[in-house]
């Protein structure tokens, strides 16, 4: 399917490149050529106009490439600037210029190897039948000639980078559909795959409860019924919050935020959870920094790296939740004590369904979508995330924001939103 939308797209881009290009040669020969025409066309009036008399005039001095013959009733015949050529064209010239029945008021005249353009006057000073001037085209007609052929030269150079140009541009232009058709066929089978297990749990349960009598047992089925129904409705959940922050590329509100309030009070919400699991939870959040983002976006994203650190913090383990800002950047940490991820797998960390297994306590309980929504939302708010792990004791998520000069009204504003 790809392979075709590529194909469609060069042969359109080199279609339209060609004709483009080729429109472009023919206007600039035509131009050229319209250009000659008319510098030669007023070297020819100016002959035809002007007061000389050939018959009386000795040396007459034309423009260069200039022929001028006057006839005249009697018979006389005059000319100027033939001396140049053979006697044979000389002759032609002359029995052309002669025949009025041959000579329009203007046009082109050929003989052997040599082409002329040229004007008719009849209405000139000296009483004479008529007057032809002629301008020797030979020359000009070669460059056009050989315009002509260089520009057809270059037709063919540029029509091999427009192909090459075009296959690139293609390429580039499926590409993101190519990647938005891939992650949604994994999303298809992941989803697939994850929703597979809990539905046959279901059914399982749903059976041996229908034929169960105990009463214990059928509280038992139940349970496990409503566990999977659950684990369903997370992954659902999810699903529907990954596509909605995804879908939605417009323009997100913002307003200056005292990240540091966000961040303690998440850090007060979950000491109690540390205490439970046993775990060293450590805030280190540095006071009354604000910068420009969306309050609950931010919230959040702070919330999923939190909640993602405790699931995978063993009993025992550390967690700390760390703010810093310098000269430039904002940066929020969560670190966790685990059994780290190597580093050929970091990147794919923030991959949709990706699982690693950095907890045996909590195998098996993630769908592998949190840290997706997590990188979707810092991308939203101009921010950049990342993973750095020693692969055997620890992880850190870091989010990275611009850092932007704040005064105390800003942090009061802040403060107050």
């Amino acid at each position: 399917m790809f392979k075709d939308l590529k194909r469609k797209l060069t042969a359109t881009f080199v279609l339209t490149g060609f004709m483009f290009i080729a429109l472009l040669f023919v206007v600039v020969y035509l131009v050229t050529s319209y250009n000659t025409t008319q510098k030669i066309d007023a070297i020819l009036d100016q002959v035809l106009d002007s007061e000389m008399h050939l018959q009386s005039a000795g040396g007459t001095v034309l423009p260069s490439g200039c022929i001028i013959v006057e006839s005249y009733y009697n018979g006389d015949v005059f000319y100027a600037g033939l001396e140049e050529y053979p006697a044979e064209v000389k002759a032609e010239i002359l029995t052309f210029a002669t025949t009025p029945k041959k000579v329009q008021s203007e046009g082109t005249f050929d003989v052997d190897d040599y082409y002329f353009r040229y004007k008719k006057s009849t209405a000139f000073e000296g009483g004479g039948a008529q007057r032809v001037a002629f301008f020797d085209t030979s020359f000009t007609d070669e460059l056009k000639f050989h315009l002509g052929n260089n520009l057809v030269i270059i037709l063919l150079c540029s029509m091999a980078i427009v192909v090459f140009v075009s296959v690139k541009l293609a390429d580039r232009i499926v590409q993101p559909t190519q990647r938005a058709w891939k992650k949604q066929t994994e999303l298809v089978a992941n989803a697939s795959h994850e929703l597979k297990t809990p539905i046959a749990i279901i059914n399982a349960n749903a059976g041996a409860l229908e034929n169960a009598t105990d009463p214990a047992d059928c509280k038992k089925w139940i349970k496990n019924i409503t566990d999977q129904s659950e684990r369903m409705s997370a992954l659902i959940s999810d699903m529907v919050k990954l596509a909605k922050y995804e879908a939605d590329t417009g323009e997100i509100s913002t307003e200056p935020v005292c990240i540091s309030d966000i961040l303690d009070g998440l850090g007060l919400t979950y000491e109690a959870n540390a205490f439970e699991k046993n775990i060293d939870f450590e805030c280190n959040v540095k006071p009354d920094v604000v910068i420009k983002s969306n309050a609950k976006l931010f919230e959040e994203l702070a919330y999923i790296l939190l909640d993602n650190a405790f699931k995978y913090t063993n009993e025992g383990g550390k967690i700390e939740l760390l703010l810093k800002t310098d000269k430039k950047h904002v940066v929020f940490t969560v670190q966790n004590t685990c059994s780290g991820i190597k580093e050929e797998d970091l990147p794919k960390i923030f991959d949709r369904f990706y699982k690693c297994d950095l907890s045996h306590e909590n195998s098996g309980k993630s769908f592998g979508l949190g840290l997706s929504i997590a990188k979707t939302i810092a991308t939203k708010l101009n921010g950049v995330i990342s993973a750095v792990s020693d692969g055997k004791s620890y992880l850190a998520m870091n989010v990275s924001f611009k850092q932007a000069a704040k005064d105390a009204k800003d942090v009061k504003d802040a403060k107050s939103n």
